[in-house]
């Protein structure tokens, strides 16, 4: 009986398909029917969306949280998918999720994310409508995102949220971020996988 020998370059190759393969399935299997009330997809330049995420950050309110900056520009951030529009270098490198309601098509809120290194992303906006607010739509957002930002690699996710934002900070410790500093008004908070 001849023994078939397989390159070590062959065995590697195949290990790597492999486990793109698993993560594939893994991905999946998380997003498949994550919740049957949402209907999430990757923004793709939809002026309704653009109008719904504007009219969030037009909110006195919701600003306040949002941003430090009253001259943010959402649209600009939208379109070109820039985490901090100010620095070009940032082009592109937003994800962006748009949740609406399956049966109605109402717009639930948004969440935005970016890598900040290889192993470390950050969390920078999760937004829910205020209509749509206390019927458990922004834990759930929240771990779509923490579990897309797993699945593209992220060990570690950070984000900031104003020192008042009792709910929000409720909500990040409960999903497992740890708050490491408090400046600016700003808690700083950390979550390893």
């Amino acid at each position: 009986m001849e023994m078939h020998r397989i390159s070590f370059k062959k065995r590697m190759m195949l290990t790597g398909l492999m486990i793109v393969a698993g993560a594939s399935v893994g991905y999946w299997l998380t997003h498949r029917d994550a919740d049957s009330a949402i209907k999430r997809y990757v923004f793709a330049g939809d002026e309704r969306d653009i109008k719904a995420v504007e009219a969030l950050f037009a909110d006195p309110d919701n600003r306040y949280l949002l941003t430090t900056r009253d001259w943010y520009d959402v649209r600009t951030m939208m379109l070109n998918k820039m985490s901090d529009f100010v620095d070009p270098s940032t082009y592109g490198d937003l994800t962006i999720n748009i949740a609406r309601e399956k049966d109605t098509d109402a717009f639930i809120g948004f969440t935005a994310h970016h890598r900040l290194s290889f192993y470390k992303s950050k969390l920078l906006f999760l937004v829910i409508a205020p209509d749509m607010r206390g019927k458990g739509y922004g834990r759930k957002m929240a771990q779509m995102a923490l579990d897309d930002m797993k699945a593209d690699g992220a060990m570690k996710v950070v984000l900031d949220v104003r020192e008042e934002n009792d709910r929000a900070r409720s909500l990040y410790k409960s999903l497992g971020f740890k708050e490491r500093s408090i400046s600016g008004g700003f808690v700083h908070c950390e979550k390893f996988f």
